[in-house]
This record gives structure tokens, C-alpha cells and sequence, in this order.
């Protein structure tokens, strides 16, 4: 079994996002989970607002941040599962957010029915 760096990474694609992408991002800072074993990765493609410069302030050790040209949302997931160092893989737009438990809760699922589970989705809360 391989090991990994992080129990999960979220991979974020940002495109225009400025402003709805801080309460995404905040949205995984709030996790009731350890901080060091979340790995967030916000790509952003080619947006043409002041997106870049705000996940940039949020660029630290298990955050990177990726710029690249406008290629569409389906090769940014792919650059973002490139880069993840994570056990588990989390797909979070920009204008979405996750409950304060989400992580802590699908982490230990995944863990205990592994071999049972490919893919799991939440419920969209308008």
C-alpha cells in the first residue's frame, strides 16, 4: 500500500471565482479534522478577475496554489489529481462549500469500507 502524504486533497479549480472562492477556501480551514493531514490545491484557470491574487494569500505548506492558462474545468481536475499527495481526492468548486464535518466524516467511511466504496456525494444545500 503506498503511503501518503495527506489523509485527502481537495482540488479546487478557480475561474472568475473572486467572490465566492474565500468562503470555499474557508470552508475547508474550518474542518473539524487535522489541518496538517488536508492537503488543499486551488488551480487557477486563466481567470480573469483578482481570483489569483486571493488564493495566493492563502499559499502555505499543505495549500498550493497553481496558475496556468484558461483550459477548462476537466484538465484543471487533472492537474490538481497530478499534484495531490492525498489518500483520498475531494472535488470542491470555487462556489461551493462543505459543512465543518464533511472531511471528518468521509474520511473514516473511506477508511473502513475502502474496498466496498469508489465514490461518495453530499446532498446540495441551496
Amino acid at each position: 500500500m503506498k503511503n501518503y502524504k495527506y489523509d485527502i486533497s481537495v482540488v479546487m479549480p478557480v475561474y472568475n471565482a473572486a467572490e465566492t472562492v474565500e468562503e470555499s477556501i474557508q470552508s475547508i480551514l474550518n474542518q473539524k479534522y487535522d489541518k496538517n493531514k488536508i492537503q488543499l490545491i486551488m488551480i487557477n484557470d486563466g481567470s480573469k478577475d483578482n481570483s489569483l491574487e486571493i488564493i495566493k494569500k492563502y499559499e502555505e505548506k499543505n495549500i498550493l496554489v497553481i496558475d496556468k492558462e484558461n483550459s477548462g474545468v476537466s484538465d484543471t481536475r487533472n492537474i490538481g489529481l497530478d499534484k495531490s499527495e492525498g489518500k483520498y481526492i475531494l472535488f470542491l468548486d470555487s462556489d461551493d462549500t462543505i459543512s465543518d464535518d464533511t472531511i471528518s466524516s468521509i474520511v473514516p467511511f473511506f477508511d473502513e469500507h475502502y474496498d466496498e466504496i469508489d465514490l461518495v456525494s453530499y446532498k446540495i444545500i441551496p
